[in-house]
This record gives C-alpha cells, structure tokens and sequence, in this order.
C-alpha cells in the first residue's frame, strides 16, 4: 500500500469519527450548527463504523504481510503464478535454524530460496541471521533509538542490516551489545547496552553440547543479567538451564550458574526381525545398528537403522528375514535335473540319457545367495571319435559310427604284421576299449659281398614271401651273416632284426682285423694304433740293442705280413791306449784294467783314464759310456809329466783309505750289479783281467803289443759275450792275487784304490752325454697329419737321433708352432728352432677400410681367456691374432653402417660367418620442413644417399634458414637443420616497430625470429610429450623448452635417436627419433628384432611417458616374443636374479603356440622391475622396461546432482558422468585415469 493510501485512510478515519461525534452530541442534546434526522444519525454511524473498520482492516493486512512466517500454500499466490518450494532448496551459505532464532528472540519471516518464492514484488529473498534466507521487506525502518545514560549511539541507517553502535564517556564501558542490527521483523537485535565503569559480567561459561540465548558479539553483561541454556538438538538437558551476573563484594561480578548436563538422546533398544538379529550396542542420537539373518534366510529392506536426534530409529520400517529360494533348475538337453526343493541347502541331481554322459557336476547345492552352486552341467553325446590312421591297414565298419558300442575292425594289408587287437568298442567313458594296432611291414633280406645272409630257424614261414629274386621277412625276425674266409661281420656278429620294413643295422662282410697284437721280439717292443685291416705296425728296440729286420708291419686280412726282426746287442770295441796310461773298466767291486782281448763290454758300461805315477790327465775326457755300440765321447785324452813327486802316505793312511773304499763298493746300487751280472752272464769264454803290475806297465800300454788281441766288434746272434759276469771279476781278482805271485804293491795300491774312481766316474758320465748330445725328445703327435723325416740321424736305431731333420703337417684347422713349411732338427738334445707341436689355428683380423674390430667381452668359457675382460674393447688391427672361440664385435666409423653380422667368432683359423661384414656410407633421412616443403617429388621421412643434395622451399611469409641445397655426408644433412623462418621483413629504427611500406607490424611478428622452434619432427609409431601432455597435431609454438619423445607401442616399435630433445636458439638438438617396426611388420622376417606382446590379468598396465610399462602390483603378466619356431627357440633374459619366471610356448586356447614365446610374472610386485629381453636365434634383441607400481588418480570431488558410475581411483579406471533429474551434463562425460 502507497503512502498516500495509508494518509488518505487515517483523513478518512480522522473525517468519520468527527461526524460521529458530531452525530452523537446532537443526539445527547448538545447544540449544533444543523439538524439531523434521528435515523440518518444511525445510517451514518453505521457507514462511519464500516469505514474505519475497513481501514483498520488494510493497515492489518499490510502489518501480517511484513510479518507474516512460511505457510505451505502449496505454492499457489493470490496471483495464481506457482513458486518453487523453498523447502527444496536449503542454502549452505545461509542456513535456516528456527529453534535458535526462537531461543534468541528472534521472529523468523517466510523462508524463501530466491525472489520468487516471495509473494509481495517488494520483499526481497535475504539472509536474516539465524532465520537464514527469508522474504524481508527493504524499506521497512527500525525504531529510533535513545542515547544511553553517560553514552551515546551512531546508527548508520533505520532500515534492515543497518548499524546501531554504541560508545560511553571517557572511564566508562559498554556493558552489553556494543553493535545491533536492524533486523527484518523491523526489531533492534538485542536490548539497549548500558554505561558503566567496573562491576560487570563478562562472557558466559561454555558447557558442552549446550547453547546459551545471549548473542555471539555480546561481550560484557550487566548485573542481574540472566541467560538461558537449552542442550543443542540431539541432547537432553538435565539441571538448572539459568545463569546470572551477580555482583561479588560490590568490586567486581560473576555468573551464577548454569548447573546442567547434556546427555545424547536414547532411541531405547531397537527391535529385532524374525529370524535375525541386530549387531551394536550404541542406542543414543548418531548411533547405528545392523541387521542380519540366520543362515538359510536373505534380508529384505535396509539392513541397518539410525539414532535420530528426536529419539527414534530410522527408517522405522523392520527389516524382514524371508526364507531363501532359489530358482527351479533348468533342464539340460538330453537329460533330467532331479530334486524335491528349491529351498536353502538342498541339493539337485542330474543324470543324461543312454547314449550320452554327464559333463560337469553331478549335483548342486542351493546356497544363502539364492543362487545354485556351480555351473549347469550339459549332456553330451558319447563320442570316442575316430581311433586314428592305421598305416599299412584300413579300417573295417568305421561308417556305422563312433558311438557308445560301437565297433570297428582293424585289418592289415598283405604281407603286413598285425602287433595289437583286431577289434575295439566305443566304451561309456568315451574311449576305444583297446587302441590302434599296429601294421609292421616285412623287410627284404639283403645281398651281402663276400658272404651270405642265414635266416634264423624260427622266423615265420608264413609270412615270408618271395618278390623275383628278393626275399622277405615278417616284422621281429633275425638274420644273421656268415662271411668268407679272411673276412668277418661289420659289428661282431651283432643279430640283425626286422623293425618295420627297417633292419636294425645292414650287414656287411668287412676284411678281418688282426686278433691280436704282432709279437714283439726280444729285447723289443711293437707298437699300433689299431688291429684293423690295413693298419701297420712299429718295431723298436731297448736300448743297446739294433733291429736287424723290416721295422713295420701290415695287417692284412687279419694277419700280420713279413718275417718278424729281432733285437741284436751291439757292443762296444776296445777304445785304444792311452800313452803313459791305462784304461780302467767300472765294475761291481771297482776299477780294472781293460784289455783288448774283453770283447762284448755291453751298453751303459763306464771306463775310466787313469796316468803312470808321475803323469796326470791334461787334455780330454776323464772317461766315456757305452752307448748303442760306440763310446761317448770317442777322444782319448793324454797322460803328460806332473810338476810336483807324489806325496808318499804311511801304512796307516793306505789302510784306512782302503777300508773306506770297501765300504763304499758295498753301497753299489742293485741296478748296476744286475747290469753288470746280465752283461757277463752271456759271454762264451772267460777273459780274464789281471791288475796292472809295474813290470808289465810299460809293455802292455802299446797298442798291438803281444798278448793284446782285440775281441771282435760284432757276434752272432746267440753267442754270449760281454765282458763277463761277476764270476769274471772274482776270477780276475784271484788269478791277480795268486798267478801273479810277483805283482808289485803299487798295483796293488791301484786296485784297492779302484773304489774312488768308480764313484768320480758315475758323477761325470751324465755330463759327458749331454755334452756328446743323446736323441731328442718325442713330440705330441695329436693333430698331426703327416711327419716326414728329411734326413736321418746320427744313430739309425733312434729316431729322433742326433742330427735327424724333420718336417711337421699338421691337420686342417691347425698350424705349427714354429711355422709353416719350416724344418725342425735335433741337436744335442734339442730341437732346434723348437720342439714341433700343431695348435688350434689362430684367425687374423680381416682388413676393413672403415671398420672397426674390438675383442667382444662375451665369455667362450675357455679358461686362457679369463683376463678378457681387462682387454674386452680393445681395437684390434690387421697384425693381430684372434684366438679360437674368442669373439671380435665389428663396428663402422662414424657416417657408415654395418653391412653383414657385427660379431664374428674365430673356429679353427676361419671366421664362423657366411659372409664377412663391411661398412657402407650411411644415407640421410629428410626431416619435416615447417611450413616448407622439398622439391622434385621429396617429401619428409625419405631417406637419400651419401653424396646426393635436395633443395626446399618455404611457404608465403617464410623464408628459409639456408639458399644452399641439403647434401648429405656420410649420414648427415648439411646443413644439419633446415627449417622456415617467419619473415620478419625489413625494419626501420625508431620510436615504433614498422614494415617496409609503412605497414605496422606487431611485437609478436618476431617471435620466429627470437629462439622458437618448428614442430619436431613426427615420425609413423610416435608420441609426442610437453610437460607430460600429449603435444597436440595443430600446435605450432615451441618456445625453447623440451619435448619427450617414445614410441606409440614400446612392444612393437623400438625408437633410435634422442628420447629428449630442447629447442635451444630455434633449432632442436639432439638426433631425430625414429620408430621402426618389428618383426610383425615385416613378415616376421629373421633379420629384424622381435614384436613382444603383452596380456594381462587381475590388474592394470599402462605405457609411460618415458616408455616404460608400468604394472599394477598383483597382475599377471604375460609377455610373448614372436618367432617362428621352426627356425629355433628363443629365450628371455632379465636384468635382475628375484625369482625365476616360467617360459616357454604358448599353449592357451586361441593363441599360436608356432609363433608366440611367452614369459610369464604371475602377482606382481615391486621386486619384479626391471629390463625383460627377448633375444632370438640370430641374436637380435627388444627390451622392455617394467616399473611395478600402484598408480592412483585424485579422488574426483562431488558435485550436486552429478552422478558417478564408480569411486575407483586406480591406474585405466573409466568413470562415467550422468546427471540428475534429466539436467544435461557440461563437460566430458568419461573420465579416465592415466
């Protein structure tokens, strides 16, 4: 209502009751100005009360719609226009608490959600404090308000929100509501505030779960003060709600009060359901129960039930436990399904009809989830299928079917042997009652050479038949051979069986072997190789005895061929006098003299020099050694005068010297007496040696003298010479004691003094051999092919005598140590340049003009090699050797590419490789031109060769980094990157940036021409990142920053060049990536790295940024390598020893177990990360790395009336957005977490 309407309404009151006065003083006789009839009197006051009434009426009116509270009217105005229903709408920026306005004092008005849910255009939907959103009038005014006693108040307005601040005079306080609000009721919050100086109260006590009616900003309360507590909603108050500011000893004031506690409001116990009960214990506000049902029993409704804070259980509604039932079971095909009840826990049966067999369970259980236990089984025909090829034979009623009973007839073809059952059913499990015979074919009887087949008594007639001039025989029967004179079976005689049309081994008539070793003679030995036909045989000698005869023999037809040799003893010849000198000959018992007439003075005996008193040895040996026949060393040496007369020893000293020498003749070793006695045993007659007297000294010591003849140098085979036994010595030693009655004392002193010079002998005859120089040593014959002996030696009885010169050939695959074609002759002893043996050939080092060998640290497991890791990487040129086994890596120089293997391996002296590898120049690929393209039909991606040139151009606007064509050198563009720079025109300096012509141009135009970058290069099979964001098609800024590069499918695609690349000065840095395909793509070709494929279980995996595959911990991996299996296995290595991973073939339903080689991680975990690599037979390679990890995304926030299909956060889960209430989504409406 206007103003005007409401002056106009109090005239027109203010108008009436005048009239009515009027009216009713004339009618109490009072004195007017006019007359009135007595009923028009009652008429007007009748219309007067109507009009005042109907004015009061529109003020009322007017009053309860400013003050009116929410009523649901349905929503229907006076208007008929419909409003929304505040009570759907509640604000969270203003909440509505009417109780607590209540309990402030506060009038609450009509709730409202927004301007239209309030019925009168002038009031406004606004927050009213605790009221919360509510219809307010703007214009109404508040009272005015009265300055306090010793204060004063500044209101900023009168109407609703407005501020009424209180203030006092110096040394006073405001004790109460410093501020008050105007509110929408048109009241001032709180009472009026008072001025004081001390005795107050300040903020009441605060009491848990409990709320007072005093305001939030009240600070300070006057005294007498009281406030009312009340529990908040939920809570039950218990004591005294009152507190009071009282004042203590008129100095200061406090609060009396409240005394209350407040304890959360009980539900009571909350009611149990038929067969269930209720699980917790809490039956106060905010606790909860739940249901559950006993076994055999399923919940219906909610299964569980809040305290709410009005002391009721929500929802009301019980929930009911209902007996569980599960669906009437289906039928199979073929069968029946037996059972009495569909109840919990009880059980189905099954069973199929004739013919047929149950797959599956037999018997099912209804369970607690109304749900039959397992899976429906099926009725499947019984089917033993067909029992297989029969080879050599057929089938017989196999068109009739492979039922239950039915039955087949196996039958061989003629001549063949049936090994098995002639007949078989088709039994109820589905399977033959007995498996396929077998059809063994007969074999031919061979003709054999040199000999005939026999055919074993008990082989079966029956089957044997007769083809033209062959003969066969049944599968299982024996043959065996007799060969002709001189000649025997291949295998001893082996029986030789029929297998299936196959002997066991054919039969051949071979030339006999030698049954035994030729006879070696005596005093000789015979050696061979082997006893086969044809093979020779060495005969040799001991020593000091010659091989009279031929020196091989040959096995011919198992005899040995030729006259056997024989061993002759060779002796030596009297060496000569030596002037003024004697000859003495070492034996047993000591020194004596030796005569011409002592013939067969046998191999290994010893003699010695000895001068005439007053001589001494000067020039020559002091003795020699017979050996083979001839004394070593030949020389005699020379008796001259001494300087200074012999030293006469008293008899005391002759016979201690003599005892001495007893004593060590007694030491004499066996070997040389045995020596000795074999020597002596042979000879014919007795030469007897007489000790040397003076008188006889000078006589017997010339040459030819009488009684000094020469015994013969040779004998006859079978004679017995030597010098004589050790009967001959004593016979020597008596017949110079007795006979030679006037035998001197000095020749006696010499033959006691015989001991000495046997012991000087034996110390320096082995020094006198090596000095003569004895046979060399035998070398190694392994791996030799021929030995040829170029010249004899000196002794054609050894050898490898002195002087004997040879030649080596060793076999294929080896060389000789001293070199090829090269000689070796034995001097002194030794050969000379060194004693021959073959070695495994070395390989040299192939020459390359731009490649590179280096020793590879592969291990060939030979333990020479152990230091090849120090030398492993080490350059290897031309002179170099390469050991056998030992493996070189080849490589090219910079610009140039590997033509042929990069690993060689060294075996016997050649390369194990087909062809040798060479290094050709690498080619250029062309790199994407931004905003410019190649002329004459290149485009980016091709590749041109070493030594060709392109050109390019730009686009409009552009202009070109370089006006030089691109070469390519040795694999790289010159110049290197090629770009199109934005055209940034000619510029003039001055205050403003202009283009030639007067055209203004933006700062921005340079930015081509200021350190960007064009797109990198994209490649087919590559992703692109910034950032870790895919870089999008269009996006054409690339300030200077890095970019991350990896191959759209890590399995499938291996990447070579730079994973990372910056944009450094507007050119990108690094080597361009490219992704090439693998074996897949290439028709599964040998040469190219192998495709792995991944499948995965019970988790996620993902392809990182920095092309890695992340696996979720607990997934089962499967890894699997493509490679044609025909052409080998491969096999899997992996960087770390955790666990061993199962690998092998694969064998799952609808994979290719020819081509698919799977590793397998079962579960997952950390531990597991690593590098997983697939090495194939011709050793190419493809690793993946795998990080095991759990990887989640942020929980998604809620939204009101947004609708999420699932709360998972884990790594490749899918949410799917939906809306409420029919209201369209905003957005992408899938979600997924990467």
């Amino acid at each position: 209502m206007n103003s005007w309407q409401v002056g106009f309404g109090a005239f027109l009151s203010i108008m009436l009751a005048a009239v009515i006065g009027v009216l009713e003083a004339a009618e109490n006789g009072q004195p007017a100005s006019y007359q009135v009839h007595p009923s028009s009197i009652a008429s007007l006051k009748a219309a007067g009360a109507k009009a005042a009434l109907a004015a009061a009426a529109a003020a009322a009116a007017e009053d309860d719609d400013d003050d009116e509270d929410y009523k649901d009217d349905g929503g229907l105005d006076d208007d008929g226009r419909i409003y929304k229903n505040p009570r759907n709408s509640p604000s969270p920026d203003c909440p509505r608490d009417e109780e607590l306005a209540l309990f402030l004092g506060q009038k609450c008005l009509r709730k409202c959600s927004s301007d239209e849910d309030c019925k009168s255009k002038k009031k406004k939907c606004l927050c009213d404090g605790s009221c919360g959103l509510s219809c307010i009038k703007p214009e109404r005014e508040c009272p005015a308000l009265d300055n306090p006693h010793l204060g004063r108040v500044v209101v900023s307005g009168k109407l609703f929100r407005d501020k009424a601040t209180y203030s006092c005079e110096a040394g006073f306080h405001v004790v109460g509501l410093r501020e008050r609000s105007c509110q929408a009721d048109g009241q001032w919050s709180g009472g009026a505030p008072t001025c004081k100086q001390n005795v107050y109260c300040k903020s009441p006590p605060e009491i848990e779960h409990a709320r007072h009616n005093a305001f939030a900003e009240q600070l300070t309360f006057d005294l007498d003060a009281s406030i009312q507590y009340q529990c908040t909603h939920g809570f039950v108050t218990n004591g005294f709600p009152t507190a009071k500011c009282l004042a203590m000893d008129g100095t200061t004031a406090s609060w009396f009060g409240p005394d209350i506690t407040c304890e959360p409001r009980s539900c009571g116990a909350p009611q149990d359901t038929a067969q269930g009960w209720h699980a917790g214990e809490c039956y106060t506000f905010g606790c909860r129960v739940t249901y559950h049902c006993a076994d055999g029993f399923e919940l219906v409704g909610r299964n569980e039930r809040f305290c709410l804070a009005d002391g009721s259980w929500a929802p009301k509604e019980l929930p009911a436990c209902v007996p569980v039932q599960c669906p009437q079971p289906e039928q199979p095909v073929n069968g029946r399904a037996i059972f009495t009840s569909c109840s919990y826990n009880s059980v189905v049966s099954y069973e199929c009809k004739y013919g047929y067999t149950l797959i599956g369970d037999t018997t099912r259980r209804c369970s607690a989830d109304r749900k039959w236990s397992g899976q429906p089984p099926k009725c499947q025909e019984i089917e033993c299928g067909h029992p297989g090829p029969l080879y050599n034979g057929w089938l017989e009623n196999i068109e009739a079917g492979t039922g239950l009973g039915a039955s087949i007839i196996f039958r061989c073809h003629e001549g063949m042997l049936l090994l098995g059952n002639t007949s078989t059913v088709c039994q109820i499990d589905g399977k033959w009652r007995y498996p396929s015979p077998l059809c063994l074919a007969p074999c031919v009887v061979p003709q054999v050479t040199q000999g005939k087949v026999i055919i074993d008594a008990n082989a079966t007639r029956p089957n044997m038949t007769s083809t033209g001039d062959s003969v066969m025989v049944s599968h299982g029967d024996h043959i065996s051979l007799e060969c002709e004179d001189r000649y025997e079976p291949a295998l001893n005689n082996t029986p030789i069986t029929c297998n299936n049309g196959t002997w066991s081994y054919i039969p051949r008539c071979q030339p006999a072997r030698c049954k035994y070793m030729a006879k070696a003679p005596r005093n000789g030995m015979v050696f061979a190789p082997k006893t086969e036909h044809g093979m020779k045989a060495r005969y040799t000698c001991k020593d000091g005895f010659t091989l009279r005869g031929e020196s091989t023999t040959l096995c011919q037809f198992g005899n040995w061929t030729g006259e056997p040799p024989y061993c002759q003893e060779v002796y030596c010849p009297f060496p000569g006098y030596v002037e003024n000198g004697k000859v003495l000959l070492v034996g047993n018992m000591g020194l004596y003299d030796y005569r011409p007439y002592v013939r067969k003075v046998t191999n290994n005996k010893q003699i010695m020099y000895d001068c005439n008193r007053g001589y001494v040895l000067a020039d020559g040996p002091p003795g020699a050694t017979c050996i083979g026949g001839h004394w070593s060393p030949k020389q005699l040496p020379r008796c001259v005068p001494g300087q200074h007369p012999r030293l006469r020893w008293s008899r005391s000293v002759r016979s201690k010297r003599a005892a001495k020498f007893r004593k060590i003749f007694r030491t004499i070793s066996l070997r040389t007496l045995l020596r000795a006695k074999r020597a002596l045993s042979g000879s014919s007659s007795t030469h007897v040696m007489r000790k040397t007297s003076t008188g006889s000294s000078s006589s017997s010591s010339k040459p030819g003298s009488a009684g000094s003849g020469r015994a013969s140098p040779t004998t006859k085979p079978g004679e017995k010479g030597g010098e004589g036994g050790e009967d001959d010595e004593k016979e020597n030693e008596e017949n110079a004691n007795g006979q030679d009655g006037g035998a001197t004392k000095e020749g006696r002193k010499k033959a006691k003094g015989g001991g000495k010079k046997a012991k000087q002998a034996n110390r320096t005859m082995s020094a006198v051999n090596r000095g003569k120089g004895g046979p060399c040593d035998a070398f190694v014959e392994e791996n030799v092919e021929s030995t040829t002996i170029l010249k004899e030696g000196r002794d054609s009885n050894v050898t490898y005598s002195s002087g004997v010169i040879i030649r080596v050939t060793c076999s294929r695959g080896y060389s000789l140590n001293i070199g090829e074609n090269v000689t070796a002759r034995c001097i002194r002893g030794r050969w000379k340049p060194d004693k021959p043996h073959c070695r495994i050939k070395p390989c040299s080092v192939p020459a390359s003009e731009h490649g590179i060998y280096t020793r590879s640290s592969n291990g060939n497991g030979d333990s020479s090699n152990l230091n090849s890791s120090k030398t492993a990487g080490m350059v290897l040129n031309e002179t170099t050797e390469v050991a056998h086994n030992q493996v070189v890596e080849f490589s090219c120089s910079v610009g140039y590419n590997i033509q042929g293997p990069a690993n060689l391996k060294c075996w016997y002296g050649v390369w194990a490789v087909a062809a040798l590898p060479d290094c050709s120049p690498a080619p250029c690929e062309l790199p994407h031109i931004s905003h410019g393209q190649y002329l004459l039909g290149y485009r980016a991606g091709l590749t041109i060769g070493n030594g060709s040139s392109v050109t390019y151009q730009c686009d409009a606007d552009y202009r070109a980094t370089t006006h030089d064509p691109l070469n390519c050198v040795l694999g790289e563009l010159r110049p290197r990157s090629p770009s199109c720079k934005k055209d940034g025109g000619e510029y003039i300096t001055g205050g403003d940036i202009t283009k030639a012509g007067g055209e203004m141009g933006a700062v921005d135009y340079l930015t081509g021409l200021r350190g960007s970058c064009g797109p990198p290069a994209r490649v087919q099979g590559s992703l692109v990142f910034r950032n870790g964001e895919p870089l999008a098609e269009a996006e054409r800024s690339f300030p200077d920053g890095t970019e991350l590069f990896r191959c759209a499918d890590i399995g499938k695609y291996a990447m070579i060049g730079s994973q990372r690349r910056k944009c450094s000065q507007g050119e990108w840095d690094g080597q361009r990536p490219v992704c090439f395909g693998l074996n897949q793509e290439n028709d599964y070709a040998l040469e190219k790295p192998p495709t792995i494929l991944f499948r995965h279980q019970l988790g996620p995996i993902a392809q990182s940024n920095q092309g890695t595959l992340i696996v979720y911990p607990g997934t089962i991996l499967h890894m699997e390598c493509l490679w044609i299996r025909r052409f080998g296995t491969p096999k899997w290595a992996v960087s770390h020893n955790y666990r061993k991973y199962p690998e092998g073939w694969s064998s799952d339903p609808g994979r290719d177990s020819q081509l698919e080689y799977r590793l397998s991680i079962f579960h997952a975990s950390r531990d597991d990360s690593g590098t997983f690599t697939c090495i194939t037979p011709t050793r190419h390679t493809h690793s993946v790395e795998i990080e095991v990890k759990a990887v989640h995304c942020n929980q998604l926030p809620s939204r009101r009336g947004l609708k999420m299909s699932t709360t998972n956060t884990k790594m490749n889960t899918r949410v799917i957005l939906t809306c409420n209430n029919g209201n369209s989504l905003i957005g992408a409406p899938e979600l997924v977490c990467l």
